[in-house]
């Protein structure tokens, strides 16, 4: 399934992404807001778990990308915000979103718009 594919529900007709979770062919991608890190944790009742997961879950980063010249830092990472308030500048090639992967996702995504 394509990242087009995913997100295509999420867009009303009007061309503006809509205010809700988005389910497309048994997958479902959860709007980020307050209290979405539940639904990454096994354990609800463990406050110390939310916490972490809230120190993992990535919430706005620097492009990355396999094209140099669409690299925000070329070519050495990218600044990742989380959902807890921290940043941390991940060197790449390393994990999500400095991650080769990702660069290579986001250069296609990019050339779509050039």
């Amino acid at each position: 399934m394509t990242f087009v594919e995913i997100f295509n529900p999420a867009v009303n007709t009007e061309g503006h992404l809509n205010d809700e979770d988005i389910s497309s062919n048994g997958t479902t991608v959860y709007r980020l807001r307050e209290g979405i890190e539940r639904f990454t944790i096994t354990d609800i009742n463990n406050p110390a778990a939310s916490a972490r997961a809230q120190s993992e879950i990535v919430v706005m980063f620097d492009t990355v990308s396999a094209i140099v010249s669409q690299f925000s830092h070329v070519p050495a990472g990218a600044n990742t915000l989380y959902m807890d308030g921290h940043v941390e500048f991940l060197r790449y090639p390393s994990e999500f979103p400095a991650s080769v992967a990702w660069a290579k996702t986001s250069s296609d995504a990019l050339s779509l718009f050039q």
